[in-house]
Parts: structure tokens; C-alpha cells; sequence
């Protein structure tokens, strides 16, 4: 593949191979000029040049429709397909987004040559979309997610399966009223490097229940932003993270309170084996006019191993003075008496190792809708007794 000019100019290219209309380069062009002025710098948390080598501009379309998608009253969209039927909702969601947090979030912007939009109306039955991206690694990845239907609860679920490299925004967008519960599962393979950007704006009165599961991976650069932009809307935003081997993940989330009367809680819990590294850097954002903001951030780690590591670093940025705000971080490991006691009832050290680790990761997953809780409990089981078996062989 030749590798484009990572310039505005090669923005320029793509978007005439595309055939685009001029607001839409015009939103390519401003990521674009975020991307290339490089806000992230460098840090110790951060492998800096890893992460660009996954940016290679890409030089042709893609035209890639999600895997497994059926759901009565939703309608799915190629970008082509939606900017010639639907411009004006690509447009409103587009223009409602916030800046990106760094250049990696404006890289995918600036240059996605792939991805599609997803409208869940009015009509759309209650029940669970399923649905799986299915991108080349050439891909450069954008989807939308607008979501319209006030009638019935809206569950999303969405299974990532990257093989080398994955690169993909996605901006999920609730109309006034709607309530939507939306898990994404992380499976990508173990020597796959991701940079996984979402954004969620909540208009009016909108609920949003926005998680993420965290399974395998090489390096991981994410961003969840929760955009908090309608009087009255609430988020619960619940991840957990499983890792081991050599993996480096830097997990980002942002609730950003917009509005008055909103609501947020952000909880997210790690569990580390191995080598694996992870870094949660989360934000409580009030705006000056985002008075009467309730807001709770909350990360927890558990490491299985002597090497693994875990920082947790909330933070809080506070313009409005009527509000509640507040956070807690901890890192644990598991205790020896803890083993202990379940041994002597009878229970074996990898099996009571596994209760422990299921039991902390418990108060996620159950929060979550029941028809996600099967399925969840299942990789967690799977990938604790993948972790015995290398624990044996070592």
C-alpha cells in the first residue's frame, strides 16, 4: 500500500476520491490540523512512537458493512449510502461533537476511509442489536450510531475482533428521551494494536448505560467521551479490563457536563496478570453552565502478578459552583489468607483464584442488561483458565 501525505492536503485527496460534499472535507480538514499539531506530548505513561506507527494514511475507500446486523426498525448505511440519503443527521451529529482529545482521535477523523451509520428509529422494536465491524488493516474507521427510538429501551452490542491494527471513532447520539444500554466487547488478538476513540451525546432527558470489555490486545490508545448536552440526561458508564501478557492499554474517559440537572457515574475495574500494564486516566469535566452536575469516578485494579502494573489517575475540572463531584482510586492484589480460606473449604488454588477475581469484576457485569451477563461471565471464565494453564507451564 502507498502510504499518503499525512498532510491536509492528502485530506484533500481523499475526500475528492470519495466524492464528499464541502462540509464534510471541511470537518476532515479541522481534525486534520489538531492532528498535526500534536497536543498529546510525550510522557511516562505513554510509548509515543508505538502508537504513531499504527498511522498510516490510507489511500483508497473501503466500503466494509458491520457482520450479524438485524434488527426491525434499524437501518444500516454505508458512508456513501448516508450522505446521499440521510446528510442532514450526519451533518447534526458531526457538528455536536466535541474536539478531539489528542491527535490519534483527530488522525481517525481527518482520514477514516471506512466505516457506516446506524439509525435505530422510532419503529424500532425493544431487544438487542448485535453487530461486528469487519475492517482490513488498511482501514481508517468511522461509525455512527444515532439513535431515535423514545418507545423501547435500545441495547447495543458490538464485538471488536482486530487482528493486527484497528482504527475506528465512533459517535453514538441519543435524541431526546431515548434510553439506550451499549456494551462493547474487546477480543482483538494478542499482537493487535488499537487506537478506539468513542464519543456519546446525550441530548435531553436521554439515559445512556455505555460500557466496555477489555480482553486481549498488544497496545491500546482509547478515548470514551460522555457528552453530557441535554437538560435532565444521565450516564452509567461501567468497563472492566482483563488482561496479561506483554499488553500496554491507556484508557481514557471524560464525562463532560454540558448541560443542567445531569447525571454521571463512571466505574471502572482492572484486573492484571503478567506483564500487562494498564494506565486510567479519567475526567469529570463541568462546564460553566453545567450547574447542579451529581458526577462519581471511580477505577479499581487488581494485579495477579508481581510485574503487572496499574496507575489510576481520576481528576476533576470544575467551572459551576452548584454541584457534586467527587472520586476514588485503588490497586489491590490478592491476598494469600483470601486463597487460603477457600483452599480449606475444599476449593482448588486456580478455581479459588478465579471466584475472587469473578467475584470483583461481578458488581460490572451484573449492572449491565441480563441478555449481555451469560455471555460476559463466559470469556471471564474462559480467560481465567487460560491464565492457569500458562501459570502451570511457567
Amino acid at each position: 500500500m502507498e502510504t499518503a501525505s499525512v498532510s491536509v492536503s492528502g485530506v484533500q485527496e481523499l475526500s475528492k476520491k470519495l466524492k464528499e460534499p464541502k462540509w464534510l472535507l471541511e470537518y476532515r480538514q479541522r481534525n486534520a490540523e489538531i492532528f498535526l499539531a500534536k497536543p498529546l506530548k510525550k510522557s511516562m505513561y505513554l510509548n509515543l512512537s508505538k502508537l504513531e506507527a499504527l498511522l498510516v494514511p490510507p489511500t483508497r475507500p473501503e466500503n466494509f458493512l458491520p457482520k450479524k446486523f438485524s434488527q426491525s426498525g434499524a437501518m444500516v448505511y454505508s458512508w456513501s449510502e448516508a450522505l446521499k440519503l440521510i446528510p442532514k443527521k450526519v451533518l447534526d451529529v458531526l457538528s455536536k461533537e466535541s474536539a478531539p482529545k489528542d491527535q490519534f482521535e483527530a488522525f481517525n477523523n481527518a482520514w477514516f476511509n471506512s466505516g457506516f451509520v446506524i439509525v435505530i428509529g422510532e419503529g424500532a422494536k425493544g431487544g438487542e442489536i448485535v453487530f461486528e465491524p469487519s475492517f482490513s488493516k488498511e482501514a481508517v474507521a468511522k461509525v455512527l450510531v444515532i439513535v431515535e427510538n423514545t418507545q423501547n429501551e435500545t441495547k447495543i452490542f458490538e464485538r471488536f475482533k482486530g487482528k493486527e491494527k484497528l482504527l475506528q471513532n465512533e459517535t453514538i447520539f441519543l435524541l431526546d428521551g431515548c434510553s439506550v444500554a451499549f456494551l462493547r466487547l474487546h477480543q482483538n488478538s494478542k499482537n493487535c494494536g488499537a487506537l478506539v476513540y468513542q464519543q456519546a451525546i446525550l441530548q435531553k432527558d436521554s439515559k445512556l448505560l455505555n460500557s466496555n470489555a477489555w480482553l486481549d490486545g498488544k497496545l491500546l490508545r482509547s478515548n470514551t467521551c460522555n457528552i453530557l448536552a441535554g437538560q435532565g440526561s444521565e450516564v452509567m458508564h461501567l468497563d472492566f479490563a482483563l488482561l496479561d501478557g506483554e499488553c500496554l492499554f491507556d484508557i481514557n474517559n471524560t464525562s463532560m457536563h454540558i448541560a443542567t440537572d445531569t447525571q454521571a457515574y463512571t466505574e471502572i475495574k482492572s484486573v492484571l496478570a503478567g506483564k500487562a500494564k494498564t494506565v486510567f486516566d479519567g475526567m469529570i469535566k463541568i462546564l460553566p453552565s453545567g450547574q447542579r452536575t451529581n458526577a462519581l469516578l471511580e477505577a479499581h485494579s487488581m494485579l495477579l502478578s508481581e510485574t503487572a502494573s496499574s496507575n489510576n489517575i481520576p481528576g476533576l475540572e470544575i467551572e459551576a459552583d452548584d454541584v457534586k463531584a467527587t472520586h476514588s482510586a485503588s490497586v489491590v492484589q490478592i491476598l494469600e489468607e483470601q486463597i487460603f480460606y477457600l483452599e480449606t473449604r475444599g476449593i482448588k488454588k486456580d478455581i479459588a483464584k478465579q471466584l475472587i477475581v469473578t467475584a470483583f469484576l461481578e458488581s460490572i457485569i451484573l449492572r449491565l442488561p441480563k441478555e449481555f451477563h451469560q455471555e460476559l461471565f463466559s470469556v471471564v471464565e474462559q480467560k481465567m483458565a487460560n491464565l492457569s494453564k500458562v501459570e502451570k507451564n511457567a
